[in-house]
């Protein structure tokens, strides 16, 4: 090994650095059975929390050394387009190495500990069959009034904010009766676009057994779609939004709530596995201390061992308050080796003048998701900020 690697090596070890809220109280906002909202979330009191210090992860060279001199596939990551491909097995495909420059730039390991902002996960059972492609950190949004994709106008309205925004990603809410055909076309033009397109699905009902469609007509309904879509208008991932924390039986049923949302992801995981889909849910900032039953473990922690990734609602209106209970959430994705996203809300909320930009300028929100971005993106599990929702968003005043 040469002398370079292993004085890299031995500068690797990260410090890490700890600095949790104390005496949490939730305070729980019932759920809307007409339109699923992130926003049922139960919005935690203002924890004296300082920043904990960002700790920035030094990767050894020597696994990234190994991996060319083994012949194994060179990742290349795009900084600025986001590349939607889908893994369909966690078998490398190996692209033909005449035609890879890219090979010649990893020859030597100082040269590849000077790459950044990129996380490379190690393929492990839960990634195996939809291993997420991650890229530099970005923007993603809801689009829960999905009905728009039936009017070509208010769909280039969408590229064209999604584009002046850096957009990259929108969990697009499926089914709704529409048909194949519009998802077809709008998920296509969004690839064209460089916008990536997740399947929405969401509703806290689901945790009891109830509401309409249901979870196992909305699994049929993507699996079909699927099997049915050509390359250009296949959705990248799915995306669930289910929240039990915002029924209101949660403090008393807390256990078997818990026990329901695990059964709903262990059977969305199997069927993103059967087609070769990445899944992600979304989840309060808090979810550490929500305790799975049947483990003992933190439910952020189940959820990144059994999702490919997550979304912490890390509501604030400030970037400051949204970083200081960001923390625990980003330091959680550090430990699993999963790419983990942080939100924001736009629209009216409970609580709002603590957790919305509602009534804030759209100046004031890109400002703090940009210091946010920057802050972050010394965690490597750091995957980008997403904003609930479109149509809040862009409710805001310039």
């Amino acid at each position: 090994m040469h002398w370079s690697t292993l004085f890299i090596a031995a500068l690797a070890a990260p410090v890490l650095s700890h600095s949790h809220g104390h005496n949490h109280k939730h305070r729980r906002r019932a759920c809307s059975g007409a339109k699923p909202t992130v926003a049922t979330y139960a919005a935690a009191a203002v924890e004296t929390v300082q920043t904990a210090p960002v700790v920035e992860a030094v990767h050894s060279a020597s696994p990234a050394t190994e991996a060319v001199q083994s012949s194994a596939p060179v990742v290349e990551y795009v900084q600025t387009t986001p590349v939607v491909e889908t893994v369909q097995s966690a078998s490398p495909v190996v692209e033909d190495v005449k035609a890879a420059p890219v090979v010649e730039a990893v020859q030597k390991a100082e040269e590849v500990t000077q790459v950044t902002g990129t996380i490379i996960p190690a393929v492990s059972e839960t990634t195996q069959s939809a291993a997420p492609a991650v890229q530099t950190p970005g923007r993603a949004t809801w689009l829960w009034q999905s009905n728009l994709i039936q009017d070509s106008a208010q769909v280039d309205d969408f590229l064209s904010f999604a584009d002046s925004n850096d957009i990259m990603t929108v969990y697009a809410l499926i089914d709704r009766g529409m048909g194949n055909e519009v998802f077809y076309d709008f998920v296509a033009r969004c690839n064209a676009s460089g916008i990536v397109v997740e399947a929405l699905m969401g509703n806290s009902q689901w945790i009891l057994g109830q509401g309409e469609p249901t979870f196992q007509s909305q699994l049929d309904w993507l699996e079909q779609y699927q099997g049915s879509a050509d390359a250009s208008s296949k959705f990248a991932g799915i995306h669930i939004d289910v929240e039990p924390w915002g029924l209101d039986g949660w403090t008393s049923n807390k256990e078997t709530y818990v026990a329901s949302f695990q059964s709903i992801i262990t059977q969305l995981k199997s069927l993103g596995s059967s087609l070769g889909l990445p899944v992600a849910a979304d989840l309060p900032y808090w979810a550490d201390k929500i305790i799975c039953p049947d483990t003992g473990k933190g439910l952020d922690v189940w959820a990144l061992e059994n999702l490919d990734t997550a979304t912490f609602m890390t509501y604030r209106n400030t970037a400051e308050e949204l970083l200081e209970v960001a923390t625990a959430v980003l330091e959680a994705g550090n430990a699993a080796g999963k790419p983990v996203w942080l939100a924001v809300e736009t629209v009216a909320a409970a609580e709002a003048y603590l957790i919305s930009y509602v009534g804030k300028s759209s100046a004031n929100l890109f400002t703090d998701l940009t210091t946010i971005k920057t802050t972050a993106a010394k965690y490597t599990s750091f995957a980008g900020i997403a904003i609930h929702d479109y149509d809040g968003v862009k409710a805001l005043s310039s």
